[in-house]
């Protein structure tokens, strides 16, 4: 567990600035593992946005955290390519400690400045798939390649030329190893992904929770939280019903 991480960062939330006030004063009580589930409009994202926002809060006026490196991230829904081939250098790696996030854009940085992250990344690629990310150097910038472990005459390839589901877990990956980051949102963790990904992405986060991390996942779909229910998650349901009936109520379902 992170050295002074011996409970959880963000223990409940009050909903509140929701659109028409929607969920307007609902309690969520969280656990390691958090499911924000509901049709579009819901209110799920900005909840998720709410949640990382008070979290940072909280991150930047502990005095036993900060300081530390510690940081939260949130992963939108990707609308422009932030996989691609090289990542110029970040100036200062610690910047991230006045906004509490880590930009996509220096991920491959990350890596480099972490080869624990790269490593774990690639076994676990390659007990998946066969085969692993290889990051190299170029110039100012970082590369990353993949490799096939079951071709030894097959030269490392651009990631331009992989799937758009294994670019993103690989993504993904990264924040969920990440030994600094205390709390990930990830909105749609589904997309791209095939239903036996995600249940590999989902084991990892329960492989995380020991080390004192968190996670929020806002999701379309009822697969993820059927093949994600751990040992200690909670499950939020947010019904667009109720807002169009006028009426307030978040189906919550914890499990300790």
């Amino acid at each position: 567990m992170p050295e002074g991480i011996h409970t959880k960062l963000m223990e409940t939330l009050r909903v509140s600035g929701l659109p028409l006030n929607l969920h307007e004063g609902s309690i969520l009580n969280f656990g390691r593992i958090n499911y924000l589930f509901g049709s579009n409009g819901s209110g799920k994202s900005l909840t998720l946005k709410n949640i990382i926002q008070q979290s940072k809060n909280k991150l930047n006026s502990s005095p036993d955290l900060l300081g530390k490196g510690f940081f939260i991230q949130h992963i939108p829904v990707p609308k422009q390519d932030i996989f691609q081939d090289q990542y110029q250098f970040i100036d200062d790696p610690s910047s991230r400690e006045l906004s509490g996030d880590l930009d996509p854009s220096v991920f491959y940085q990350e890596l480099s400045d972490h080869p624990e992250i790269l490593i774990r990344i690639r076994d676990s690629l390659q007990r998946y798939l066969g085969r692993h990310p290889n990051l190299i150097k170029r110039g100012i910038n970082n590369v990353m390649n993949f490799l096939r472990e079951d071709d030894k005459d097959v030269s490392p390839y651009s990631p331009n030329q992989e799937s758009d589901g294994l670019r993103r877990l690989s993504l993904l990956l990264a924040y969920i190893y990440h030994p600094k980051c205390l709390i990930l949102g990830i909105d749609e963790p589904e997309l791209h992904l095939h239903p036996d990904m995600v249940s590999f992405l989902l084991e990892e986060l329960n492989e995380e929770i020991k080390y004192g991390k968190q996670f929020f996942l806002a999701t379309h779909s009822p697969e993820v939280i059927q093949i994600g229910k751990f040992d200690d998650y909670a499950y939020f349901y947010f019904d667009l019903k109720d807002k169009l009936k006028g009426r307030v109520a978040l189906g919550i379902v914890i499990v300790m």
